[in-house]
């Protein structure tokens, strides 16, 4: 029977694997997997060990698939403009923005995505000062690379500082205003 039992579990596991990969197992259908404690467990064990990326996702979709606000799924709901800022990598991007429409957190999250999708990468992201460095570098950026599975994913033990963040095999190097913090600092992206 337990064996019997362990083999129906793994047909699934298998299966469900297969449909993840292959991008046919959405994360809402993971989600609804909660009600049943079997299903419940697969969906976390799937989600602690896979992302969902496909190579069709652009970063906006990947950060909405991956990352969590709160507890639940990240949107661009709120401020549906930010998507198109998270899905814009050309390389001289810049915005003009007000302040307090939450475009450091879709930054945050969009260089993490860009990390995590491109290992081996290095990145800078630069405060204006030191303070705001120290400040949003512990109460921002290290509670989404810490909290949602996805960027942990790889490492044993990442590296985690207030200046240093691992990301499987790629590194953020969070930075001040001031000219030495970059420099000789070799990077992918800023």
């Amino acid at each position: 029977n337990q064996t019997d039992n362990f083999c129906e579990r793994y047909t699934i596991t298998l299966s469900a694997l297969t449909m993840l990969h292959s991008g046919a197992l959405s994360t809402s259908l993971l989600s609804t997997m909660t009600h049943n404690p079997h299903l419940s467990e697969l969906s976390r064990l799937l989600r602690s060990r896979y992302e969902i990326d496909k190579g069709s996702m652009d970063t906006a979709d990947w950060i909405c698939q991956n990352t969590t606000l709160k507890n639940r799924p990240f949107s661009f709901d709120r401020y549906p403009f930010q998507r198109e800022i998270a899905a814009d990598l050309h390389p001289n991007m810049s915005c003009v923005k007000i302040s307090q429409v939450g475009l450091t957190e879709v930054q945050i999250r969009k260089i993490g995505a860009f990390l995590k999708r491109n290992q081996g990468c290095v990145g800078i992201f630069a405060f204006p000062d030191d303070d705001l460095l120290k400040r949003n570098s512990q109460t921002r950026i290290k509670p989404i690379i810490d909290g949602d599975e996805v960027f942990n994913m790889g490492s044993d033990k990442p590296v985690r500082s207030i200046s240093l963040m691992q990301i499987g095999q790629s590194f953020l190097h969070i930075t001040g205003g001031n000219e030495a913090d970059a420099t000789s600092t070799s990077a992918d992206i800023l």
